[in-house]
């Protein structure tokens, strides 16, 4: 199996009769708010890490049981959303690979059965994604800093090429995303992002359901600069059209198959190619005024260089997303902007950087990492997953062993057995 990056983030969906839920009690409200009425809309419950989960560092995917309509009718699942590289190391600095998969289907299987859901390792690996992450760390060079590129990213008019898009710039630049609705493209200084997690969540760029929880050693990481790049997709219809634009076929939106490095590598590597495409009138800036005006003078009449170098000394102060919104319909400005796309710097310092860059996406290696982990999850290396469960849950988990080798009517029974249980609580 390849040993290359693929994903973080992931959220698989789960159809009604695909899995036992053997605690519903661990909900809220109570799981059979949903599972005895499975054909009602806006049905939902939830559950979530707790308290003592956070206490002893035993990392938990978000579960969300719900009734939703799909295909002309209403049906019930379960929404399953966790960071892979959490599930496996206790923190999302490393990156998961190729071979990782059936360790994470393990894993997932056996902390899904903890929090009172029991599902084979076949249906986890066929379950549906509705949304996926592929992301991708480059670990800089010593002295480059990554709030060197972000500054030049901040500069360039990405939103421009993504439809209907906006960008959205956070935490004083370290954190740059380029997004429509159900797709978006995030590029962030990762331990900046890690460090702000820390000291306060809600700024982190992370999603919410999974920054209240980081395991990480600090004080390991020194002064370690990893540039992150982040292709997000919310949606089955978005992820089937990006992987299509990228020039790959899928045939179906599973776990297994999306799980698949060549498909996040395709995808960083076009998004990352559309950010260097936006940043080519930013190369002049690497030339001075005179050497500027010395080589331009050469090709233009005194004019045309002035007007070159007036949006050259424009550019540099406030960028070209300014510029093109306040002189999107001027003509002159246009073909100025073209002039610049077209201008080669005499000294290129910082095309060696980028190329490294788009060489490290594509090659896209795993980065080499100290260890990181304050101590390990619970969940994942203690020899009883159900020691948090007392005797009776802990025989109600063991006896189904498959879910899915029960027939309709006896999952119907099971279901409804559990809300005696409800009545006695």
């Amino acid at each position: 199996m390849p040993h290359n990056a693929i994903c973080d983030t992931i959220s698989l969906w789960l159809r009604a009769n695909c899995f036992y839920v053997t605690h519903p009690e661990l909900f809220s409200p109570h799981a059979n708010d949903v599972l005895l009425h499975q054909h009602e809309l806006h049905r939902k419950a939830v559950q979530n890490m707790s308290s003592q989960d956070k206490a002893y560092n035993r990392y938990k995917p978000k579960l969300t049981l719900a009734t939703r309509f799909c295909n002309n009718k209403v049906e019930a699942g379960l929404y399953i959303e966790l960071s892979l590289p959490k599930l496996l190391y206790g923190e999302n600095l490393h990156e998961v690979t190729d071979s990782d998969f059936s360790q994470i289907i393990t894993s997932l299987q056996q902390i899904l059965a903890v929090m009172g859901v029991d599902v084979t390792e076949d249906v986890l690996k066929g379950a549906e994604v509705n949304r996926i992450h592929y992301g991708k760390n480059i670990l800089l060079k010593k002295g480059i800093w990554c709030d060197f590129i972000m500054k030049d990213i901040e500069k360039a008019k990405v939103s421009k090429i993504y439809d209907s898009g906006h960008t959205d710039y956070r935490n004083d630049g370290h954190c740059i995303r380029f997004h429509t609705k159900y797709h978006e493209f995030a590029i962030y200084d990762k331990i900046k992002d890690l460090k702000q997690q820390n000291k306060s969540p809600s700024r982190s760029l992370e999603d919410e359901v999974h920054r209240i929880y980081q395991c990480i050693d600090f004080d390991a990481i020194g002064n370690m600069q990893v540039f992150r790049i982040e292709t997000r997709l919310n949606s089955v219809k978005a992820i089937r059209g990006a992987i299509k634009r990228a020039g790959m076929i899928i045939s179906s939106c599973t776990f297994e198959e999306l799980f698949n490095s060549l498909i996040a590598k395709a995808l960083n590597l076009n998004n990352w190619r559309t950010i260097l495409q936006a940043m080519q009138p930013l190369a002049c800036l690497q030339d001075d005024l005179v050497t500027m005006w010395m080589r331009l003078s050469s090709k233009y009449k005194p004019l045309k260089c002035l007007q070159i170098l007036g949006l050259r000394n424009l550019m540099e102060v406030v960028g070209c997303r300014f510029i093109t919104e306040h002189l999107k319909d001027a003509p002159t400005a246009i073909n100025l902007f073209r002039e610049l796309k077209s201008f080669k710097p005499q000294f290129s310092y910082k095309e060696q950087l980028y190329d490294d860059i788009t060489k490290a996406i594509a090659e896209n290696n795993v980065i080499v990492l100290p260890d990181l982990t304050c101590h390990k999850s619970e969940a994942i290396i203690s020899e009883d997953l159900y020691a948090d469960l007392d005797e009776e849950k802990q025989e109600s988990v063991q006896k189904f062993q498959s879910w899915t080798d029960l027939d309709v009517q006896q999952r119907k029974q099971l279901n409804y057995s559990n809300k005696n249980f409800i009545n006695n609580i």
